[in-house]
């Protein structure tokens, strides 16, 4: 039977990768525990480890944490509920605020039951779905054989978040089984980037343990789908040169067709490259023209025009290899859209509903409005995102305060 402190580390590890982790401590127990964690490279079972040993020496793990847990995982109450058994508490004695409510009638608009306290909201960018692309991820690792998924947009759209979302929340929604993750690095935090197909072929080795490429592949499929993600974000604007990308994409062509040839995993490998596109160097009448022609749909109260993302140089690139490999038979690849900003309707409305909000008319008018708003003015996920989460929080306190 594991230990108290080892169940918890393994639901942990399940629920969060290192960064969120620190999101997630930092929000809910406070930066005494964050600020004692290991580094940004110390491996995911190290930080999870520190983390408990942590919350256990500050007397941390209680109902009340357990409780956000569940908020913000409710599908893994059951799970939760049987680790919490391990620690002697009961998320459901937790305090939480009081729900009556005056002998007034009742605003259809208002709740049924508790909302959960005001800060366990989650923060709307690592959980706002962009749905287009976040259903198709999903559709197509229900599928047999070799995956691969582009995944591209401007730096205003914060691949990296989406990429992150992905990470975190993959095995919890393919309904056909779970994935093993592994992160073929692509040079971050100072490294040396690959500059050749050779470099490369060595990443993707070492990324599924060591060896030979082949070999390799066939061991990490041995019990379960491989998803490998390539870095947070494979290529990015700041950073990333076109050598890098001609690099990568010759390793598609020349060494991953080869691997894919001569391997015979007993299950599929899905290869995940996120690409943040240069901006357009538009000329600046025609940006100017196409932002007054959005704020005018916005005060005229008419749709907003809805651009799809087309794909820039490096994303055209790199389509073409995985075309390739396509076309010779050795993993399926469709084309889909770029990552844009999230629609109203559902991606946004969608989250809100989940969040057992209900807000009522004029609250949606407010949120709509803000979507509009930033809509309007390019288009930032992030910055959309915080003032979301900005109206959320008021939302919730005048429930409360009701």
């Amino acid at each position: 039977m594991p230990t108290p402190e080892n169940a918890l580390e393994r639901l942990l590890a399940e629920l969060f990768d290192p960064p969120d982790l620190r999101r997630f401590l930092r929000r809910h127990v406070g930066d005494e525990v964050v600020d004692v964690l290991p580094g940004a490279r110390e491996n995911k079972e190290e930080v999870t480890h520190q983390a408990v040993r942590r919350l256990k020496q500050r007397g941390e793990i209680d109902e009340a944490f357990f409780l956000a847990l569940e908020h913000a995982f409710p599908k893994r109450a059951a799970d939760l509920a049987e680790v919490a058994g391990h620690w002697g508490v009961s998320p459901s004695e937790a305090p939480t605020p009081s729900t009556s409510r005056k002998s007034a009638p009742r605003d259809e608009s208002e709740p049924t039951e508790a909302l959960p306290p005001i800060h366990v909201l989650p923060e709307s960018r690592y959980h706002l779905d962009r749905i287009l692309q976040w259903q198709d991820v999903l559709h197509r690792c229900e599928s047999k054989g070799h995956q691969a998924f582009l995944i591209y947009g401007p730096r205003a759209q914060h691949i990296g978040d989406f990429t992150r979302r992905v990470q975190a929340r993959l095995n919890r929604a393919v309904e056909t089984g779970t994935h093993r993750i592994r992160t073929l690095s692509a040079g971050p935090d100072g490294e040396v980037r690959p500059r050749t197909p050779e470099e490369w072929e060595q990443r993707f080795a070492l990324a599924l343990g060591g060896g030979r490429p082949v070999q390799a592949l066939e061991r990490a499929a041995r019990r379960e789908p491989v998803f490998l993600f390539v870095g947070e974000l494979a290529f990015q604007e700041l950073t990333s040169s076109q050598d890098e990308v001609d690099a990568f994409a010759r390793f598609l062509s020349q060494k991953l067709s080869d691997i894919l040839a001569e391997a015979r995993p007993r299950h599929p490998l899905r290869l995940y490259v996120a690409v943040e596109e240069p901006e357009p160097l538009w000329p600046g009448l025609a940006r100017w023209v196409l932002a007054s022609m959005r704020r005018q749909l916005r005060i005229q109260g008419r749709p907003l025009l809805n651009l799809s993302v087309a794909p820039g140089p490096w994303a055209r690139q790199l389509r073409a290899a995985f075309q390739g490999l396509h076309e010779a038979g050795l993993m399926t690849y469709a084309h889909g859209e770029g990552v844009s900003y999230p629609r109203w309707d559902p991606d946004v409305r969608g989250y809100v509903t989940d969040l057992g909000l209900r807000p009522g008319p004029d609250w949606w008018a407010r949120l709509q409005r803000s979507h509009a708003t930033h809509q309007a003015d390019g288009e930032r996920f992030r910055e959309f995102c915080e003032d979301l989460d900005r109206l959320l929080r008021q939302l919730q306190r005048t429930r409360r305060d009701a």
